[in-house]
């Protein structure tokens, strides 16, 4: 049954504090729909109402059973709201028409200093377009405004299918922060995800909490906390390449593609209990490519958490490239009670870059067929690393550093 066409002015002209019940049907227009703080939009479900529009949401209000958006605009925008909640709602956007244009390239863009936002049992499809940049979410907070923070996303399935193919065509959730300016006053913090399904990304990551190398001092890092809770990886696919976003097609290989990226500057984030599946690249990296000077951040926690390689497990489909699992080049991080299955030709579980990382209680197992007899390297100059107490399987520590601590281990 057709659903029937209908305005949005009941949308743009809704009261601060008011509520609006949408009927079944598709409410549509060709701009815009503002809307004004402490509304709350209340839908007959995802498959029978449908606000085929951009959203620019104020704060303090909520939508719930709705599909928000349409191709070749954002679905939603916030800069600078809060305190706004997302409930059963699903989310559709992106395009090459406006691939240069941040706002509405991706499916969801937040950016500035938006907080206390909280998007539960949420679907975010796959963004339309052929660019990295067509991303799933966007969150984009603001270097010298206050600090981006406590956005949830809860039980919420990133990468389902618009009608033309499922996943993510770059990242599925990236948030990115600008690292040039001299002074840093604000950041992120409180970008959490509990119980989420992340599905194929095809040449970005899963989620990428990006870097800001500007700190308070050359320890600190500049963001975080944040928190990946229960989550479930579907495996990453080819090689990032900046090329793809630039109309001048310059090939710049950026190499940050993965389940999991902390780049360089985010720390205390903490990752606990997921299931990582087969991808091209690291189920998790935690990275040091852009340190302050020789200042390597980190104190991530990689926690309880499973990478399972097997087809048995779950075929993804993506043959794995020659990458590690679990790339630890930040320093200070605890990586403990984690079971790793590693079925790559060319590299080991886990490989460590970084000094001071505490890698203790974890299975990590080499299938028959991997070249390597290692499960875990330690790089040349690396110090300060202590593994023990871990179980190996089909291989054993390559230590090429000096002053880590590499026994017991059974």
């Amino acid at each position: 049954m057709k659903r029937p066409m209908r305005s949005c002015k009941v949308l743009t002209d809704a009261a601060s504090g008011s509520t609006v019940q949408l009927e079944a049907g598709i409410y549509f227009s060709a701009t815009t729909v503002v809307m004004r703080d402490g509304v709350t939009v209340v839908g007959k479900g995802i498959g029978s109402t449908w606000i085929r529009a951009r959203v620019d949401f104020g704060s303090n209000g909520s939508f719930t059973d709705l599909k928000i958006g349409d191709k070749d605009v954002c679905a939603i925008y916030s800069k600078s709201d809060s305190g706004t909640t997302f409930t059963r709602c699903q989310f559709r956007g992106g395009g090459d028409i406006n691939a240069t244009d941040w706002d509405n390239c991706s499916v969801v863009s937040i950016v500035d200093t938006a907080h206390d936002l909280t998007f539960t049992d949420c679907k975010f499809e796959r963004a339309f377009g052929t660019r990295t940049r067509n991303c799933n979410v966007f969150l984009g907070p603001n270097t010298n405004s206050p600090t981006m923070h406590d956005i949830l996303f809860k039980r919420c399935d990133f990468g389902v299918s618009n009608g033309v193919a499922a996943g993510s065509i770059g990242f599925n959730m990236e948030l990115y922060v600008d690292a040039s300016p001299a002074v840093r006053t604000g950041g992120y913090e409180e970008i959490n995800f509990e119980d989420c399904i992340f599905r194929k990304a095809d040449t970005g990551s899963h989620l990428d909490y990006s870097s800001c190398v500007l700190s308070f001092d050359d320890y600190t890092p500049s963001n975080g906390p944040c928190h990946v809770t229960g989550c479930s990886f579907y495996g990453d696919g080819a090689d990032y390449k900046r090329a793809q976003d630039l109309p001048t097609g310059n090939a710049n290989n950026a190499g940050n593609y993965g389940g999991i990226v902390i780049e360089d500057g985010a720390g205390y984030i903490t990752v606990t209990g997921n299931t990582f599946y087969r991808g091209a690249g690291q189920s998790c990296c935690m990275e040091n490519n852009r340190s302050h000077g020789t200042v390597s951040h980190g104190g991530n926690v990689f926690t309880g958490n499973k990478i399972l390689t097997r087809d048995s497990d779950r075929n993804t489909g993506v043959t794995h490239d020659a990458f590690e699992y679990l790339d630890v080049s930040s320093d200070g991080n605890t990586i403990t009670d984690n079971t790793i299955i590693c079925s790559t030709l060319y590299r080991p579980c886990v490989y460590v870059h970084g000094h001071r990382n505490r890698i203790t209680g974890n299975k990590l197992v080499a299938e028959p067929g991997s070249s390597w007899t290692h499960v875990l390297m330690l790089d040349s100059g690396t110090s300060g690393n202590v593994v023990t107490g871990n179980t190996l399987i089909g291989g054993h520590i390559d230590d090429k550093g000096s002053g880590n601590t590499t026994s017991p281990n059974n």
